[in-house]
C-alpha cells in the first residue's frame, strides 16, 4: 500500500475540480460520460462501483510516471489550505482524455487531467498539517506542495500506526460493512463463585436475589437468606452463593 499526497484545494482551478466530482458522484454510466469510456474501462468501474455512480480525481500528463505506479487499495489523502481535507481508497485508474475533459475542463497550459482514479470512498476531513508531518515524520517546513506517492516502508509503517490510532476519526473505509462486536451478551462469561472464607473473598457477600421468576424456584429452601443453613453459614463467614 502506497500513500498519495494529492494537493486539490489550493488554486482556483483544484476547488473547481472538488466541487465537480468530489462534492458529489458522477454518473458515469450516463451517455455522456459512458461514451467517452472504453468498454473494459466501463466494466472496470461497474465491478466496483455497481450503483453507477463514484468520485473521481485525475492528473495532467506532467506526472504518468508516478500515475502509473498507483494501484487500487493505495490510500489518498487530499490537501490544501493547510489541512488534510479528505481520506480515500483509490478504485479503478485509467489513461482516457477523453473521459477526463467531460468531468473538468482541460489546463490551458498543463492539458487535459487524463490520469483519471475513482475512489472507492471518500470521507471529509480537517487534520492540520502538524499532525500529517508528525504521522510521516516530515519536515517542519513541509507543506505538501504537489503530488507525491509514498512507498518507503519505514514512513508507510508510521503513518500506519498514527492512522489506527485515529481509526474513529479517519475510518475512510466506513462506506464498507463493519463486523458485528465481539463482546455481547451472546458471548458473555459467565462467573461461577465457589466457597471462601471472608478473609480471601474478593467480592463482599450478599443474599441472593429475591425469587422473580418459575426458574428460581428449583433453587433448595435454605438458600432464601431466612433459612436456619444460610444463617450459620454467613455466621462462619462463608459465601452461600453457588454452595451446594
Amino acid at each position: 500500500m502506497a500513500v498519495i499526497i494529492q494537493p486539490s484545494f489550493g488554486n482556483a482551478a483544484a476547488r473547481r475540480h472538488w466541487a465537480d466530482t468530489i462534492d458529489r458522484t458522477v454518473p458515469f454510466t450516463d451517455p455522456r460520460h459512458a461514451s467517452a469510456l472504453r468498454p473494459a474501462e466501463l466494466r472496470r468501474l461497474l465491478v466496483l462501483h455497481p450503483e453507477g455512480r463514484c468520485h473521481f480525481w485525475g492528473a495532467t500528463a506532467a506526472q504518468d510516471a508516478r500515475m502509473d505506479t498507483v494501484r487500487q487499495g493505495d490510500v489518498v489523502l487530499f490537501t490544501g489550505q493547510n489541512h488534510v481535507r479528505g481520506i480515500a481508497e483509490v478504485g479503478v485508474t485509467f489513461r482516457n482524455r477523453s473521459f477526463a475533459d467531460t468531468l473538468w475542463q482541460p489546463d490551458s497550459v498543463k492539458g487535459s487531467w487524463h490520469n483519471v482514479y475513482s475512489l472507492i470512498t471518500f470521507t471529509p476531513q480537517r487534520i492540520p498539517y502538524q499532525e500529517l508531518r508528525d504521522a510521516l515524520g516530515s519536515d517542519e517546513r513541509d507543506n505538501f506542495m504537489g503530488l507525491r506517492i509514498i512507498r518507503d516502508e519505514r514512513e508507510t509503517a508510521s503513518w500506519n500506526r498514527w492512522a489506527s490510532r485515529q481509526r474513529p476519526r479517519m475510518s475512510w473505509r466506513s462506506g464498507r460493512p463493519r463486523p458485528p462486536p465481539r463482546h455481547s451478551p451472546r458471548h458473555s462469561t459467565k462467573i461461577r463463585y465457589s466457597r471462601q472464607s471472608a478473609a480471601t473473598c474478593q467480592r463482599p457477600l450478599s443474599p441472593p436475589p429475591p425469587v422473580t421468576s418459575h426458574s428460581d424456584e428449583r433453587r433448595p429452601s435454605w438458600y432464601r437468606p431466612t433459612s436456619p443453613r444460610y444463617q450459620a453459614q454467613r455466621s462462619r463467614g462463608e459465601s452461600a452463593v453457588g454452595a451446594v
